[in-house]
């Protein structure tokens, strides 16, 4: 489930936990986060660079995301670092 922000990092900050954020530059990593995240039931913070973005398009960039938070039941937020 893709989310803002302020919907992962106020129940962190309330409940004392971190949220990992991770940068991503291909689909088999975005894959592999996605999946670790919904096993350890953990929100996550997928972020990509300029380069990424340069490189692959932000339609695929959003694309990847979009077939990645598909089918996991966790908050998952989606920034683009620049």
């Amino acid at each position: 489930m893709l989310v803002n922000l302020n919907k992962v990092l106020i129940p962190a900050r309330r409940d004392g936990y971190a949220v990992p954020a991770f940068n991503f530059n291909n689909l088999e990593f975005l894959q592999a986060l996605t999946e670790a995240a919904q096993e350890s039931n953990s929100p996550i913070i997928i972020q990509t660079s300029e380069g990424a973005l340069e490189y692959m398009g932000l339609d695929y960039i959003g694309g990847m995301v979009k077939a990645a938070v598909k089918n996991i039941k966790i908050p998952l937020v989606f920034v683009l670092t620049l």
